[in-house]
C-alpha cells in the first residue's frame, strides 16, 4: 500500500543538540523553520539545510512530545525508562527472569573459568569455556539455546519487562483470516493507494462494505486454480457500473468467487497500520503472497503515474541524456557528458541531477539521489540566487530497465534510506523495455534543455548536419564547471516558468502547493549516511592481519584494531565495503548496515601521511600497460607509480614527459592506452 510521505509539520517536536523544540512555523518557499524551545520558550529560526545536513548529532522528529521522547529512548537505549510489566502474563515474566538468570550465571562462570585457566598458563577459548559451564549447570540447555538467550538479553539490555514482551507470539491479538479475505483486503488497499485522492481508514472500510454489499459477500479465491487471477475480473468487481448478474453469467469469472465475511473494523484498522509501518510499504509481504507480477501489475502503470500522483515525491522519474555539446577535459580533448535527472511527477520539478563523464551506471543514479534528497545548495557556489526548494526521498523511483540499474548497491541504498521505517521507504520500479512512452514526462525536459544547449553554447552538436560533430570539435571551449553552471541556470529558470501541464502554475508553485502539510523528513547527512551513496562491492570481505583486501590492495585504519573477526558462534564475520570509482584509495566498511570505519590503502600511502588518489579507470589502464610490457597484470601498481613519477617531473620542469633513462617509454604506451580507453568507454 502506498503510504503518505513523512513530513515535518507545524506542531511537531524536534530534538537537536540535547534540546527539545516545537515547530511553530514553516516557510515552504525558503524551507525556513521556526523553532520554540520547549523548556525556555525562546524562539529561533533554522533552515532545512541546517536541520538535515548540518554538522553534529542527527536531529530526531516526532508529531507529539511523547513520541519524541520514545524515539530519544530508542536511539539512546542505555537511557531507556523502566517498562512496566504489570500487564504482562506471569508466565512470560517468569520466562524472562529465567533467561536473565541463565545468561548472567553462565557468563559469570565462563569468565571465571577463563581467568583461572589464564592464571595456570593455559588458554581457554570462549566457546570451550561455555561448553564446560553448560555441562555442569543445574539446568541443562544447549549451546544454541544459550546463544539465543544471550541475544535476547543483549537486545533488551537485561530488562525483564522488555524481554517478557518480546516473548509474545507473533500472532498475538490478531484474528486469523483466510486467503480469500486477505486477497480482498490487499487488493482493495492497492487500488485505493493508486487513487488520485487517497482515502483515510474509515473511508477505505466503508468502501470495503460497499464492495461486499454489491458482490453479495463474494470475492476471488486466489488458491482455487494454479493460473493467475484474471485482472479483468478484479476490475469488474470494483466497477459499480457492471451488474453482478453479468459477472455471474461469465463462467470463466463466476468459478473464482466464494463467500467471505468482512473483518471487523478494529482488525481492518490494525491491518492498515501494520502495512503502513512496513519500510517497503508492504511490498515484501504482498509479493510473498501473490508473486512479483501481481505487485508490478498494481503499481507499475507508468503511463498513468502523472494523473495518479497526489503529492510531491509520490512518483519520481529518473533518466539519462548524453548532452548535445562537447566540453574539454583535463587533456584538452573534446568529450560528451551525461546528464541524469530526477523529475517529480506531481509538480514536474527537477528533484536532483548528476553530470558525469561515465555512461549511465550505478553512480549516475546514486549521485543524482544524493543531490535530490537533501535541500539544494549546489547552485549557490556560482552565486545563483534562485529558489530550488524541492527535496526529499522518492516513494516510487521509476527507472528504465537498463542492466546498470539492477544492482545490489542501489537496492541496498533504497532499503537503508528508510532507517527501519523512520523515513520514507523508496520502491524501485523498472519501466518495461521498449516502452519509450513510459518515460515521456522526462524526455520532454531533455528536449527543452537540448534546444537551449544548441542555441547558446559553443561546441554544441547541431542536428541534421553531416559535419555537425566536426564543427562542434572546432568550437568546443567550455569546461565541466561551465556546463554545470549553465545547467543549474536553466533548471532554476525552468522551476519558475509556467507549465501548461500544471494549469499555468510553475513547478515551484506546484511543489509549494503540495508541501503545505510540511517539509519532507530526511535522514541527517552524516558521513556514514553519505557513504551509503558509494558503490557497494558485490562480494563481502573478511578482516585479516593485513586488513581488508580489495582491488589488489590492503586497506587498514586504527578503527579496525578493535573490530571483531569472528562472532559468538566462531563464524568468520564478513564486512560489506563501499567505494567511489573515482578514488579507490579509501573504502567505507559496514557490518550489518552499520558504518564501521573508513579505511585507506597501505600501498598508496605517501611519505607525508596522506594517501594517493587512484580511480578504477586508472587502475585498469595500469593493468593494460603492464600486459603491454609483457608483465603480469598483478604488477599494475608499479606502472602507476612510474607514470605518476614521470608526470611529477613534467610539472616540475614544465617540459615534455621524459622517462628515466633506465626505463622503457611507458608514457607513450600510457597515452595510447588512455586514448583507447576513453574511446571504448572504460570498464567501471
Amino acid at each position: 500500500m502506498q503510504t503518505s510521505p513523512k513530513r515535518l509539520q507545524v506542531g511537531w517536536y524536534v530534538f537537536q543538540h540535547g534540546n527539545i523544540y516545537q515547530v511553530t512555523g514553516i516557510d515552504t518557499n525558503s524551507s525556513a523553520v521556526t523553532l520554540r524551545d520547549h523548556y525556555t520558550g525562546l524562539v529561533q529560526t533554522s533552515s532545512g539545510a541546517a536541520l538535515f545536513t548540518g554538522q553534529g548529532v542527527p536531529c530526531l522528529y516526532a508529531p507529539t512530545l511523547a513520541a519524541l521522547q520514545d524515539e530519544i529512548a530508542r536511539q539512546q537505549p542505555l537511557a531507556q525508562a523502566f517498562v512496566d510489566g504489570s500487564g504482562l502474563p506471569q508466565t512470560l515474566m517468569d520466562k524472562a527472569a529465567f533467561i536473565i538468570t541463565i545468561v548472567e550465571q553462565i557468563q559469570q562462570r565462563a569468565e571465571g573459568l577463563r581467568l583461572e585457566a589464564q592464571q595456570q598458563g593455559r588458554i581457554v577459548k570462549q566457546t570451550a569455556a561455555l561448553k564446560v559451564v553448560l555441562a555442569e549447570a543445574d539446568v541443562l540447555i544447549g549451546l544454541t539455546t544459550y546463544y539465543k538467550y544471550l541475544q535476547i538479553y543483549r537486545q533488551h539490555h537485561g530488562n525483564q519487562a522488555q524481554i517478557a514482551a518480546s516473548l509474545r507470539r507473533s500472532s498475538f491479538n490478531q484474528l486469523r483470516m483466510n486467503a480469500v479475505q486477505l486477497h480482498f483486503i490487499d487488493t482493495l488497499l492497492q487500488a485505493v493507494a493508486l487513487r488520485p485522492n487517497p482515502l483515510n481508514k474509515m473511508g477505505i472500510y466503508r468502501l470495503a462494505q460497499s464492495v461486499m454489499a454489491r458482490t453479495g459477500g463474494r470475492w476471488i479465491d486466489p488458491e482455487r486454480y494454479t493460473t493467475a487471477v484474471p485482472e479483468s475480473l478484479i476490475a469488474d468487481l470494483f466497477n459499480a457500473d457492471i451488474a453482478m448478474t453479468d459477472i455471474e453469467a461469465n463462467g470463466d469469472h463466476a468459478c473464482w468467487l466464494v463467500e467471505i465475511k468482512l473483518p471487523s473494523q478494529r482488525w481492518f484498522y490494525n491491518y492498515i497500520k501494520h502495512i503502513e509501518q512496513q519500510p517497503d510499504g508492504g511490498q515484501a509481504l504482498l509479493t510473498a503472497r501473490y508473486g512479483k507480477d501481481a505487485w508490478e501489475r498494481a503499481y507499475q502503470i507508468y503511463d498513468t503515474f502523472i494523473t495518479q500522483a497526489a503529492a510531491p515525491l509520490q512518483f519520481v522519474f529518473a533518466d539519462h541524456w548524453q548532452m548535445d555539446v562537447l566540453v574539454l577535459d583535463e587533456e584538452e580533448q573534446p568529450v560528451r557528458l551525461w546528464l541524469t535527472l530526477l523529475l517529480d511527477a506531481y509538480s514536474r520539478s527537477v528533484l536532483g541531477m548528476a553530470l558525469l563523464s561515465e555512461t549511465p551506471c550505478i553512480e549516475s543514479i546514486q549521485q543524482a539521489l544524493l543531490h535530490a534528497i537533501w535541500p539544494k545548495q549546489s547552485h549557490q557556489q556560482w552565486g545563483l540566487t534562485g529558489v530550488w526548494a524541492c527535496y526529499g526521498i522518492p516513494q516510487h523511483l521509476s527507472l528504465d530497465n537498463a542492466w546498470a540499474h539492477h544492482s545490489h548497491s542501489l537496492e541496498d541504498l533504497a532499503r537503508s534510506l528508510s532507517m527501519s521505517g523512520q523515513y520514507n521507504a523508496m520502491t524501485l520500479a523498472f519501466r518495461p523495455p521498449y516502452r519509450g512512452r513510459y518515460g515521456a514526462i522526462i524526455e520532454r525536459i531533455f528536449g527543452n534543455f537540448s534546444d537551449q544547449v544548441r542555441q547558446f553554447l559553443p561546441g554544441a552538436i547541431q542536428p541534421g548536419r553531416r559535419q555537425a560533430y566536426a564543427q562542434a570539435v572546432k568550437t568546443a571551449r567550455l569546461r565541466y564547471d561551465d556546463l554545470n553552471r549553465f545547467l543549474h541556470e536553466i533548471i532554476l529558470h525552468y522551476q519558475h516558468t509556467p507549465h501548461t501541464g500544471l494549469g499555468g502554475m510553475t513547478p515551484h508553485e506546484k511543489w509549494q502547493e503540495g508541501s503545505q502539510l510540511g517539509l519532507p523528513l530526511v535522514p541527517h547527512l552524516t558521513p556514514d549516511v553519505e557513504r551509503l551513496f558509494w558503490r557497494m562491492a558485490p562480494r563481502s570481505r573478511t578482516l585479516t592481519s593485513k586488513g581488508i583486501a580489495a582491488f589488489g590492495l590492503h586497506y587498514t585504519a586504527a578503527a579496525l584494531n578493535d573490530a571483531p573477526r569472528t562472532d559468538l558462534q566462531g563464524q568468520t564475520i564478513r564486512y560489506t565495503i563501499r567505494y567511489s570509482p573515482t578514488d579507490i584509495s579509501r573504502l567505507a566498511v559496514f557490518r550489518e548496515g552499520q558504518w564501521i570505519a573508513e579505511v585507506y590503502a597501505k600501498e598508496l600511502r605517501l611519505a607525508d601521511g596522506t594517501t594517493q588518489r587512484l580511480s578504477v579507470a586508472e587502475r585498469e589502464m595500469a593493468r593494460q600497460l603492464a600486459r603491454s610490457m609483457d608483465h603480469p597484470a598483478r604488477d599494475w601498481l608499479q606502472f602507476t607509480q612510474i607514470w605518476q613519477q614521470t608526470q611529477e617531473r613534467v610539472e616540475m620542469s614544465n617540459a615534455e614527459p621524459v622517462p628515466p633513462a633506465d626505463m622503457p617509454d611507458y608514457a607513450a604506451h600510457y597515452t595510447e592506452l588512455l586514448s583507447r580507453f576513453n574511446r571504448e568507454g572504460g570498464d567501471a
